[in-house]
C-alpha cells in the first residue's frame, strides 16, 4: 500500500476534447487520454513503447472499444502519476495513450469540460 501525499494533478483537454493528464513513465511525461471504458492501467503506441524503452513481456487478448478481440503486447512498468509511483501493466499497440481505471481508481477524477478543468486528487491512502 502506498500512502498519498495530497498533490492534485492538473491535466488539460485536448483540441479534440478528450481529458488528458501526465503520466511519468521512465524519464518522460507522456500526456494520456482518460478513457473510463479502458479497464486496464496504461496503453502506449508501439511508436512510444519503443522510444521508451519499453519491452513487452507478454501477449494477452484484448477486448476493443468495438467488441473486436486483439492479441497486444504487455509489460510491466513502473509509472508517475503525481508524487505516486505504480507497477503498472502497459498495453502496447494501441493508437492513442491512454490511462484506464485500473490506476484512475486511486483518485477521485474531476472533469469540467466547460471550464477546461482535468483534475485528479489522489484518496489518503491506495494500493
Amino acid at each position: 500500500m502506498a500512502i498519498v501525499m495530497k498533490s492534485v494533478i492538473e491535466g488539460e483537454f485536448t483540441e479534440e476534447g478528450f481529458p488528458c493528464i501526465p503520466v511519468g513513465i521512465g524519464k518522460r511525461i507522456v500526456s494520456c487520454i482518460i478513457d473510463t471504458g479502458f479497464g486496464g492501467d496504461i496503453a502506449l503506441p508501439t511508436e512510444i513503447a519503443t522510444q521508451l524503452g519499453v519491452i513487452p513481456t507478454s501477449t494477452v487478448q484484448i477486448e476493443l472499444a468495438d467488441g473486436n478481440r486483439q492479441l497486444m503486447h504487455v509489460a510491466t512498468e513502473l509509472v508517475r502519476i503525481g508524487d505516486v509511483e505504480f507497477s503498472a501493466e502497459v498495453v502496447i499497440g494501441v493508437a492513442e495513450p491512454l490511462i484506464g481505471m485500473g490506476l484512475l481508481r486511486h483518485f477521485k477524477v474531476i472533469l469540467d469540460a466547460r471550464a477546461g478543468l482535468v483534475r485528479l486528487e489522489p484518496h489518503e491512502h491506495t494500493s
